[in-house]
């Protein structure tokens, strides 16, 4: 090697080892950063866990819906589709005379509303269910 590469040499090995120095300092201040951020969920009161989520908020997974504290799976991933797009009183109406087996009038209580009015939620539900599954086909 001549006196060049030489040079080229010390300074490329001086500046990978002033990035790693960097790198590694960056690293470490993160991971001190995270430690005054973050608690153990060990640490929390029993029942604090309950307020961490709520499922009626998240989505559980594309086919699950929750209704009520009960978690629903629709297997047919069309209907699931097709529930997922109806708006929040008529997915649980829906759900509530399908697949929990409540009667109108039962589901009229629920919503302090008239049989009638949970009929006609039902009906339009359907329809709008029918549409979307024809047109997705």
């Amino acid at each position: 090697m001549n006196e060049y590469e030489t040079g080229v040499s010390i300074r490329f090995s001086v500046f990978c080892t002033k990035v790693l120095k960097l790198s590694s300092y960056k690293w470490f201040e993160t991971v001190r950063r995270r430690e005054k951020r973050e608690l153990s969920l060990s640490l929390l009161h029993e029942d604090s866990h309950i307020f961490l989520c709520d499922p009626r908020d998240y989505s559980i997974l594309p086919g699950y819906f929750v209704v009520y504290g009960t978690v629903i799976e629709v297997r047919h991933e069309a209907l699931a589709d097709a529930i997922s797009h109806l708006d929040t009183t008529r997915r649980e109406v829906i759900l509530l005379y399908y697949f929990l087996d409540l009667k109108n009038k039962e589901i009229a209580k629920i919503y302090n509303c008239t049989i009638t009015t949970v009929s006609r939620w039902k009906s339009r539900a359907i329809k709008q269910m029918r549409k979307e599954m024809m047109e997705d086909g």
